[in-house]
């Protein structure tokens, strides 16, 4: 075959290869924040450093089928909220403003591992029913996932909470409805961030990324969350003493 012809036809994009087209974006979402929305409802932002914080204000209906708010994000991709079924952000972003993805009917998100703060009202309202919190994060703002569908959510260890107003029920993080995971040494603080204490679960970690809860051990957050515990014949000796009970000058070692 002619060298040139088959260089011509590899070229070819075949006619039924489809392809996310961007139906919106921009460049104005921080000093350094991009953003895209494509035709399959994936919403991207990209860049370094935070992105922008913002405001709200009342539509005249709820803004996605099944959702209950009719308040709006100024964020420039707020008027495509009921177009947005996934969030993806990118490594290199550190920060979330203020209501930046507020009220959107998204079910999904991705945080980067560069992720380090989430402010007020962040994925409130939101349609988001599951995220995994990297444990990057040291601060997460009042009402971030509040009035969501996330079942179950695993706290990083030492992280920071913003204000919660007793009186105000909705600067919960999490509605009452999250199973939530909490590092034992942050079981006190985690109890202020709910209405409802009970639905605390605390969580010890190994050296090696694995999750002790109530005497059962869980390879990693997928398996905490989803309820696959590792079946362990062989402990280290940090796993023998984590599961250990203490009897006078002893320990009691439990092997399973």
């Amino acid at each position: 075959m002619n060298k040139k012809l088959c260089l011509l036809l590899c070229c070819v994009v075949p006619v039924n290869t489809v392809l996310a087209d961007v139906i919106a974006s921009g460049d104005d979402c921080g000093d350094d924040c991009h953003w895209a929305i494509h035709d399959d409802g994936t919403l991207d932002i990209s860049g370094t450093g935070g992105i922008n914080g913002y405001g709200y204000f009342k539509t005249d209906s709820a803004l996605y089928e099944g959702g209950s708010s009719h308040w709006q994000s100024t964020a420039p991709w707020g008027q495509y909220s009921a177009q947005i079924k996934d969030i993806n952000i990118h490594e290199g972003i550190t920060s979330i403003g203020r209501v930046a993805f507020y009220n959107l009917a998204a079910t999904s998100v991705h945080l980067p591992d560069t992720l380090e703060t989430m402010a007020y009202g962040a994925f409130q309202y939101s349609a988001l029913k599951e995220v995994e919190i990297p444990s990057s994060v040291k601060y997460i703002g009042a009402a971030a996932f509040y009035s969501t569908s996330i079942k179950t959510a695993v706290l990083p260890e030492n992280v920071e909470f913003g204000d919660i107003f007793v009186a105000d029920t909705k600067s919960w993080i999490f509605t009452a409805a999250t199973k939530i995971y909490c590092s034992q040494n942050d079981e006190e603080k985690c109890k202020t961030i709910v209405s409802n204490p009970d639905i605390i679960q605390t969580y010890t970690k190994s050296s090696n990324g694995q999750y002790l809860v109530g005497g059962k051990w869980y390879n990693n957050l997928d398996a905490l969350t989803s309820g696959n515990r590792t079946k362990k014949l062989i402990y280290t000796v940090e796993e023998a003493e984590m599961l250990s009970k203490p009897t006078g000058n002893k320990f009691k070692i439990r092997y399973k």
